[in-house]
């Protein structure tokens, strides 16, 4: 099962259809998370142990910014599928962005090629990773921000403030990776804390299969 059937599905507004597709799809969207933790924590864990200190630190820093854009990833994956069901009236569409939901009240049907791009123009200009930037999930498949993070929070057993404080300084550093090399005033910063960059691995992971579960969650209220 994939997204373009999904799409069409709920671009017909096929209701049992776009509830067993979109099911199966996130089902499997949460396994193959899995397996990618798996591999990079082995990798951060295993592999490195046996390299040079100076590669160690780069593989880790891949590792970490493999894993910042597989929650990008994820959660865009999570927000389109939520605004096709809004589409078809299976999540709520209130919170959606005020030029989409204009659309989607209105009696038009859009074909799936149509419903993919009027999302895309939101979606496929947000990176998802600040606190803000993650408010928009939650517009697409249905709640408040207030709602999302509450559920967020009661999902992983962490507070939404350490939750957002966590998300800004992971994209502090992966700016500064990405723009900077992972240079500050002229020196690079060393990986003293391997442990940290793991724990953020785990960190992303477990909010990834969070949002995937508050999606499920909402289909099958």
């Amino acid at each position: 099962m994939n997204y373009i059937t999904i799409c069409n599905a709920c671009s017909q507004r096929l209701s049992k259809l776009c509830i067993d597709a979109s099911t199966m799809y996130l089902c499997v969207l949460q396994k193959d998370q899995n397996e990618e933790y798996s591999r990079l924590e082995s990798i951060c864990l295993d592999t490195v142990n046996t390299a040079p200190n100076d590669v160690q630190q780069d593989l880790i820093r891949s590792c970490f910014l493999l894993a910042v854009s597989s929650f990008d990833s994820t959660l865009r994956s999570i927000s389109y599928i939520g605004g096709a069901l809004a589409y078809a009236g299976i999540v709520k569409r209130s919170y959606l962005p005020k030029k989409l939901k204009s659309k989607y009240y209105t009696s038009k049907k859009y074909t799936c090629a149509e419903l993919h791009s009027s999302m895309g123009k939101t979606l496929d200009r947000t990176t998802f990773l600040r606190p803000d930037s993650i408010n928009m999930v939650g517009r697409f498949i249905g709640m408040s921000e207030v709602n999302m993070w509450t559920k967020i929070s009661q999902k992983t057993n962490i507070s939404s403030d350490e939750i957002k404080k966590h998300l800004s300084l992971i994209a502090d550093r992966r700016n500064l990776i990405i723009h900077y090399n992972d240079i500050l005033l002229g020196q690079k910063l060393p990986i003293t804390d391997r442990n940290s960059f793991i724990n953020s691995l785990k960190f992303l992971h477990e909010l990834k299969i969070a949002f995937i579960n508050l999606l499920l969650s909402e289909i099958s209220a």
